[in-house]
């Protein structure tokens, strides 16, 4: 009898720590993190992933008790971080952009800041833009599946005014010798890639703001309710004490065009 009091007694409080527990079957040490090289957004230095989104990131999973840090970050080009997370389950990307060509692709969490995706071109070209359909007078570099450049395609641009690169840095390049016109790219991580590859990022400027999506922690679609739930709900408290904005003041101090959403 005393055996079975103890037994109805443990599924007793089984039953109700099924209400207290987590409810989502899968952890966010189940994951893999992957990023590409945004400064300031991410970005590597001294041989770790750094920037305004890991350390937001790092501060969710401490929220979170996850086992996991950043330093299980994976640093990729764009087009395999988004892949990957388009297409792996257990898979996440630490910033996006929430545009509508990729709202039913994900789950996300967010947002955290603004974007400007824009088209950049040098000072000296004195290129100015009326319409949409100025943008087949020029050569317009892109990120290979970059948001902004499925912001410039949409607006129905010409294949052969639009030249694909995966990498950030090499765009910069071609923009710099002459060989593209513009750079489509957002604003606050242009600055940081030209300074980076030896250019003064006041010599160029914005000539069109494409839109001003928001950046956002991107999750494959399989991604249970509950965990974006809690995640959402990290991120919500870093915004109300203010870490967020402490953060991205932190890298903001070069430039005062990026904001706290």
């Amino acid at each position: 009898m005393i055996r079975k009091a103890k037994y109805i007694a443990c599924l007793s409080v089984a039953y109700i720590c099924s209400f207290i527990a987590p409810a989502y079957s899968s952890s966010i040490d189940d994951f893999s993190f992957y990023v590409t090289n945004h400064p300031p957004l991410t970005y590597e230095k001294n041989n770790a992933v750094t920037g305004i989104a890991a350390d937001i990131f790092a501060e969710i999973l401490t929220k979170l008790g996850a086992k996991k840090s950043i330093d299980d970050i994976v640093l990729v080009n764009w087009a395999r971080a988004y892949n990957q997370t388009l297409t792996t389950p257990n898979s996440l990307l630490l910033d996006a952009y929430r545009t509508e060509e990729r709202e039913h692709l994900f789950k996300w969490v967010g947002p955290f800041m603004t974007a400007q995706p824009s088209l950049i071109s040098k000072k000296t070209q004195n290129i100015r833009l009326k319409s949409t359909k100025d943008f087949g007078n020029y050569i317009i570099g892109t990120l290979r599946n970059d948001a902004t450049e499925q912001l410039l395609m949409a607006t129905g641009i010409a294949p052969e005014n639009i030249i694909h690169l995966s990498s950030a840095s090499q765009l910069t390049r071609l923009l710099a010798v002459g060989r593209i016109d513009i750079l489509a790219y957002d604003w606050l991580p242009a600055r940081w890639v030209f300074k980076n590859e030896g250019y003064n990022p006041d010599t160029y400027e914005t000539i069109w703001t494409l839109a001003e999506p928001e950046h956002y922690i991107t999750f494959h679609k399989s991604t249970d309710d509950a965990l974006i739930e809690a995640i959402q709900h990290a991120l919500d408290q870093l915004k109300q004490d203010g870490t967020i904005e402490r953060i991205i003041k932190a890298y903001a101090s070069m430039d005062a065009t990026m904001q706290s959403k």
